[in-house]
């Protein structure tokens, strides 16, 4: 029987903020499930409304007979209700139904293949909610799934972190799928792997669901995955012609000169600080959305805007540094009752556990003249939504990263507005030294026009639909 999967990324979206790394998820799915060798059909899908969805899932999965149906999708996810939908490009919160597409009607639509192995991944925010509804539980799902496996990026409760070019999650997979070198490669591996490289991080945590043998194949052979893996590979230089007999190994000291000469100094981190924040400046001048926006722009030698703190953990705390040039930690602190609340309460505490917290440490222990700018957008209109953005140089003595946080905050009063507000997006860069600010600055400017020309639009399409009511 023929093995088949339907791959959809959805990048562009009329009421959400753009997600380009989408693109980039599900042409690198693509390749990855071609270089198995075991799928007969694969339809790449990119940028699809709701009704386009459910359509092409109907009409890819009618097809018979089936041996296994690999499902992915890649783009926004929402909760209402206890469900969990995948956002269509024409998404809106007000009617997830016909917008979307709920966890419950794509199962649905996917037992229509009679498949003999449904495998589903989902890389979407808040994408581990409990598919199986009604009469079904998670341990004894309906029959008609024989072998059904279950990947999700991230917990019901969670957002999923976006890239670039992919998606952490999509990312992650790939390593995953590639990470065995020989050997049949089973779905349980792939899951067994990217529960270690997820294992340190609380923010995004992957949900997995796997009714099957444990036997079910994701490639019979993990050679045949080489090609791909060498692809990947950054490029080797090749040997000079002229060099008959290979290099000497290099001295201690020659291999800490060598480091040295790539590490971070006080004049390159300025140098990439004031590339990437005058650049910024530069381009984004608010003058495009001046009828709709203020623009106001802060900058600061040290990280003083906190909304971005747990972004800014949840990436660093997965790479390897060997400076201390910036904090950033979370830890658990067990909070105490205060001494009235003992005497008010006093059964309470002793019977109940006391709370346990996260605390963010997230400090800059070195000098910089420039380490955060905040961008805001203050509405003219009361319809609009205020948009900020913060931008975080986290200098590292091999590398600089650098964070990009949007939240969009809605009124709280006449002229005011939440302190934080739900993200928007976030995406993060890692550089070498040698690389310009300029470049990541030029991505930040489009991301945030697109974002604003996107809650804009949402926003007219809002009133448009409400001025036609009766």
């Amino acid at each position: 029987m023929a093995n088949r999967a339907i791959l959809i990324g959805n990048a562009h979206y009329r009421a959400s903020h753009d997600l380009p790394c989408c693109h980039d998820d599900v042409q690198a799915m693509k390749e990855l499930l071609e270089a198995t060798g075991k799928f007969d059909d694969i339809q790449v899908l990119e940028d699809l409304n709701a009704d386009a969805i459910k359509d092409a899932v109907r009409r890819h999965a009618e097809r018979q007979p089936t041996g296994e149906l690999f499902f992915y999708f890649s783009g926004h996810g929402h909760t209402a209700q206890a469900e969990f939908y995948l956002c269509g490009t024409d998404f809106v919160e007000s009617a997830p139904n016909q917008t979307g597409l709920a966890g419950a009607d794509l199962l649905n639509l996917l037992r229509l293949a009679d498949a003999d192995v449904v495998v589903v991944v989902i890389d979407a925010c808040y994408s581990g909610m409990r598919l199986f509804k009604d009469s079904f539980s998670l341990a004894r799902p309906p029959k008609e799934f024989g072998n059904f496996i279950l990947m999700a990026s991230s917990l019901d409760s969670q957002e999923s972190l976006a890239g670039y070019p992919l998606s952490e999650f999509t990312e992650a997979f790939r390593a995953a799928a590639l990470s065995k070198p020989e050997g049949p490669v089973y779905y349980s591996d792939i899951t067994a792997a990217l529960r270690d490289a997820y294992i340190a991080n609380d923010a995004q945590i992957p949900w997995f669901f796997d009714q099957g043998t444990y036997r079910e194949q994701f490639v019979d052979d993990a050679k045949r995955l080489d090609g791909l893996k060498a692809r990947l590979q950054p490029p080797v230089s090749p040997p000079s012609p002229a060099a008959s007999t290979p290099a000497p190994p290099l001295t201690p000291l020659k291999l800490l000169e060598s480091a040295e000469a790539r590490s971070a100094t006080p004049e390159a981190i300025k140098r990439f600080a004031d590339a990437m924040f005058d650049r910024f400046k530069e381009k984004f001048t608010g003058a495009e959305l001046s009828g709709y926006f203020e623009l106001a722009i802060v900058e600061h030698a040290d990280y003083q805007e906190r909304a971005s703190d747990a972004f800014i953990v949840r990436c660093l705390s997965r790479e390897t540094r060997t400076d201390k040039f910036v904090t950033a930690e979370s830890r658990r602190e067990r909070r105490q009752l205060s001494l009235w609340q003992r005497q008010l309460y006093p059964l309470s505490y002793l019977f109940n556990e006391p709370e346990t917290v996260e605390e963010l440490d997230v400090w800059l222990n070195i000098t910089m003249e420039r380490a955060q700018i905040k961008a805001t957008l203050k509405p003219k209109w009361s319809s609009l939504k205020q948009i900020s953005l913060i931008i975080t140089c986290a200098p590292s003595l091999e590398h600089v990263y650098v964070f990009e946080f949007a939240a969009i905050q809605a009124l709280t009063g006449f002229n005011a507005y939440e302190a934080v507000g739900p993200s928007l997006y976030s995406h993060w860069y890692e550089r070498d030294w040698e690389a310009s600010g300029a470049e990541i600055a030029d991505k930040m400017v489009e991301n945030l026009l697109q974002a604003a020309r996107s809650h804009i639009e949402a926003t007219v399409k809002r009133l448009q639909s409400e001025a036609s009511k009766p």
